[in-house]
């Protein structure tokens, strides 16, 4: 692949690099993408970098809550762009119908991030609605909208040991990295709150996820004032408050299911830049002649740091298992590998990051290499962290119908050519469709011919779309193909309108598609799940079946009273673990 491919664009442009970028015929496949892990340029790092450097204030307004779990808390956040309110609504529920799945009615808490300061008119609305989520009625102010439940395993544990003060272990809370879990995180336009092109262009938070990033943190922290503030309800005269470095190690849990995985083909141009900025950010490093003794000594640090992150990734999924076990065993070799001068690498050696990723990676699973990837990153920011600036793109797709249809299938079979070799005869090939449920508007997967519900039929297929076309116009006489426009060829098939315009514009973004079939039977949506999240800066993907995934957001991130502190290192938190928050 050749080191800037048109339009990867303004990405690679700004990037003095000699390494290439990789291979998007490797990079793109499902397997890779479901192998991705937490990185610098994470919407989360991104957001506490931002948070720290502009010197944002978070204050606890108040916090009524009682030891029924009924009442509610209030956070301001005043950064340079804007004051912006945090609501939070706690509520008793029936143990039995505390739930991850789309049906749940109730929640032991529901939030709310708004523009501005949130009066007394606003917040009775908000009371009234925001338990009901989805069915509720919002407003253009209110930016994002959750809603969480407890960990069953350690909310009231830790509860219960703070209030007859003592410290609950570290590894406990490493081991399950939550003590309140969102099922979802609704932004952009979703049940009449502010549309993305409001946050873009009118709030402090114009860049991709940022505002639904802050809202997570903020329930992070809410987690963390909570349980100390119920412990201390129950017992004022012994009750402690978990100490600095435990609480780092809480995170927020998160499910997340079918509905996020389109995201990454409806939005080929965001999705390109999201990839593009990440491997400029590898090629960056990998390009560097030399290093130095501390950055060395900190990648060596770090990869310690990443193998005891695995020992606490738990997970029920087998597949996932086995993939732990390689990676754990890869990287406990490498470690000795580079201890042992095996590989003759450090301060001294000839591009020591390349020979890390090209030479030695290489022949890792794609989970180890991927991790690889993250860890060369982090002492690297001077080189890297510009790069969040590209993460984001306008996503407008435009028709060209003046082209010839020759020149219209020479990109098709020079940048479309993984979709012509698919072949979709056999029933396998078209095992799935995806669509939109009438209730919830959610995407769902539905199996070819016995299923309800194809005539909602979503394009997620892209290979098939691609391979029609291509069927299509092949079958032209050759002086068909040189004389027809684009557009005329349209007026006879227009049912490849979206397809011809797909390819005319994304034929100069070389990560901006999925190169697989995805509707095959072999098609795992999990690995879509895992590649969007680790964008997030998610960690400790649990699959709970091909469809859905438990994860962790912010664990090991600074906490409030973290970003005040001048002395505390806010960007140093990948892969934490109990050995060092």
């Amino acid at each position: 692949m050749p080191r800037s491919t048109s339009s990867s664009v303004g990405i690679a442009e700004k990037a003095s690099f000699a390494s290439p970028l990789r291979d998007p015929d490797k990079l793109m496949r499902s397997t890779r993408l479901g192998a991705f892990h937490q990185t610098r340029l994470s919407f989360a790092r991104a957001l506490i970098r931002r948070m720290r450097r502009e010197e944002w204030q978070i204050q606890r307004q108040y916090m009524d809550i009682g030891i029924d779990n009924v009442g509610e808390a209030l956070y301001l956040v005043n950064t340079p762009q804007g004051i912006y309110s945090f609501l939070a609504f706690a509520h008793s529920i029936d143990p039995r119908k505390r739930t991850d799945r789309a049906i749940a009615e109730v929640w032991d808490y529901t939030f709310v991030l708004c523009e501005g300061h949130v009066d007394e008119s606003q917040k009775s609305r908000l009371c009234k609605n925001l338990p009901h989520q989805d069915a509720g009625r919002y407003e253009t102010t209110e930016l994002v909208f959750s809603r969480a439940n407890k960990s069953g395993r350690l909310f009231d544990d830790v509860v219960s040991s703070l209030a007859k003060g003592k410290e609950p272990a570290k590894a406990s809370i490493a081991d399950i990295g939550y003590l309140i879990r969102t099922t979802a995180v609704f932004a952009n336009g979703k049940f009449g709150i502010a549309d993305y092109s409001r946050l873009r262009h009118r709030s402090g938070l114009p860049h991709s996820f940022e505002a639904q990033m802050l809202a997570v943190y903020l329930i992070r922290q809410f987690s963390i004032d909570t349980v100390h503030h119920l412990s201390e309800k129950l017992a004022p005269q012994t009750a402690i408050k978990l100490s600095s470095t435990t609480q780092r190690l809480v995170g927020v849990g998160n499910a997340t299911g079918l509905g996020m995985a389109p995201f990454l083909v409806e939005h080929p141009k965001l999705f390109n830049a999201w990839v593009s900025c990440r491997e400029t950010a590898i090629a960056r490093v990998t390009s560097l002649p030399k290093t130095d003794k501390a950055k060395w000594q900190r990648f060596m640090d770090l990869l310690q740091r990443a193998i005891r992150h695995i020992e606490q990734w738990k997970t029920s999924d087998e597949r996932q298992k086995n993939r732990l076990i390689t990676l754990a065993h890869e990287l406990r070799g490498l470690n000795s590998a580079i201890s042992s001068e095996k590989y003759l690498l450090g301060p001294d050696s000839d591009y020591p990051w390349k020979k890390l990723m090209h030479e030695i990676a290489i022949s890792f699973s794609p989970e180890a290499e991927e991790m690889l990837a993250s860890l060369i990153l982090e002492p690297h920011g001077v080189i890297v962290d510009a790069l969040e600036e590209c993460l984001d793109a306008k996503e407008t797709e435009i028709l060209r119908p003046e082209q010839a249809i020759s020149q219209l299938l020479q990109t098709i079979e020079d940048t479309y050519s993984w979709a012509v070799k698919f072949d979709f005869a056999g029933s396998n090939s078209h095992h799935y469709f995806w669509y939109r449920s009438a209730v919830k508007s959610e995407p769902r997967l539905g199996i070819s011919g016995s299923d309800i519900g194809q005539h909602r039929e979503m394009i997620v297929g892209i290979a098939r779309e691609i391979a029609s076309l291509h069927s299509d116009l092949i079958h032209l006489s050759q002086a068909e193909r040189e004389t027809t426009s684009i557009g005329m060829f349209l007026l006879r098939n227009s049912k490849h309108r979206a397809t011809v315009e797909r390819v005319q514009t994304l034929s100069k973004y070389p990560y901006a598609e999925i190169r697989d079939n995805l509707l095959a039977s072999d098609c795992l949506p999990v690995d879509l799940l895992r590649c969007k999240l680790a964008f997030f800066g998610a960690t400790k993907f649990d699959p709970k079946s091909d469809r859905w995934v438990r994860v962790v957001l912010f664990q090991g991130a600074p906490v409030v009273e973290d970003l005040f502190d001048a002395d505390y290192d806010c960007d140093d938190w990948l892969f934490a673990s109990d050995s060092e928050v």
